[in-house]
């Protein structure tokens, strides 16, 4: 499965945003060779920057687990969605 996660920390967020979506077929995005299934953002506050690495990282562990991302995209409601990724950890 494709992913991608751009990520920002900016003064224009107090707080951690995080906002994922999927998309089972695909979406093409130049440059990279597989269509992207799964999209997280993240914004950070400017100070946050352990706080930013750490939740990059945990995300990361996350979507490492064997078939962590396939049920990521077969998840076709938010609810579902979050218990997949918030039983992962």
């Amino acid at each position: 499965p494709g992913l991608i996660f751009p990520h920002v920390r900016s003064a224009a967020v107090a707080d951690f945003v995080l906002v994922a979506g999927r998309s089972p077929r695909g979406i093409c995005v130049a440059g990279n060779p597989a269509p992207i299934q799964l999209v997280f953002m993240l914004a950070s506050p400017v100070a946050e920057v352990s706080g930013h690495l750490a939740l990059i990282a945990s995300l990361a562990r996350h979507l490492a687990q064997p078939g962590m991302m396939e049920r990521l995209i077969a998840a076709e409601e938010a609810g579902r969605f979050a218990q997949t990724l918030h039983a992962g950890g």
